[in-house]
This record gives C-alpha cells, sequence and structure tokens, in this order.
C-alpha cells in the first residue's frame, strides 16, 4: 500500500469524514478532508541511496464553519507521530486557518513531515 493510501486511510478513521487524495471526494458535501503531497526526496549519503525518502503532506480539514473544520483538525492531529511497516515518522510541523468567502468554506490546513522507509 503507498504512504498516501495509508495515510488516507488512517485521516479517515481519526476524522470519521470522507477523505481523498488532491481533491473534494466525488459527490460529497461538506465536511471532507483532502490529503495533498507538496514535496518529497529521497534520502542520501556520501554511499549513495540511503532508501529513505522525506515527503511534505498538507492535510485539508474543510467544513461548513470555523468550529466544525477546527475539530476535523483536532481529530487529525492524531496523526502525529504515527509509525507501520513503511512509515517511520509522521510530525505535525504548522496549521493555519483560512475563509473562502465566495464559497462560505471554511479550512484547517495542517502541514506534516513523513519519513518512510523505501
Amino acid at each position: 500500500m503507498s504512504v498516501e493510501a495509508t495515510i488516507r486511510g488512517q485521516l479517515q478513521t481519526l476524522t470519521s469524514k470522507p477523505t481523498s487524495l488532491k481533491r473534494k471526494p466525488s459527490n460529497t458535501q461538506l465536511p471532507y478532508v483532502v490529503l495533498e503531497l507538496v514535496s518529497g526526496v529521497r534520502g542520501y549519503t556520501i554511499e549513495g541511496n540511503d532508501n529513505t525518502k522525506v515527503s511534505r503532506f498538507q492535510i485539508n480539514c474543510y467544513g461548513r464553519d470555523y468550529v466544525e473544520a477546527k475539530t476535523i483538525a483536532i481529530n487529525a492531529y492524531a496523526i502525529d507521530q504515527f509509525t507501520d511497516n513503511n512509515i517511520k515518522r509522521i510530525t505535525i510541523l504548522n496549521e493555519r486557518d483560512t475563509y473562502d468567502p465566495s464559497t462560505n468554506v471554511f479550512a484547517t490546513l495542517i502541514d506534516i513531515e513523513v519519513k518512510e522507509e523505501l
């Protein structure tokens, strides 16, 4: 299973909300969660590839109001320090709140770093 799929599954379990990769889950109304890969780089040492990768993801928690978006984000925070066979560490780096007045959608955006074993 890919790292993205593993994280998506964990977020769906933690938040109890529809969760998808890159875009709003199809045929879904608010609230929901979107996971997006921001960047990733493979690890190298002087001896070459060290079979690790460090990636940054953004977890976007969308709600009908500020409290709903923030509550979803608080539940998603439990992913901090998650590990499994391939994921060695997930660390929460940053968070910010936003609002789009044209759609009346509130969001809490969480940046995470994921270290994985390849």
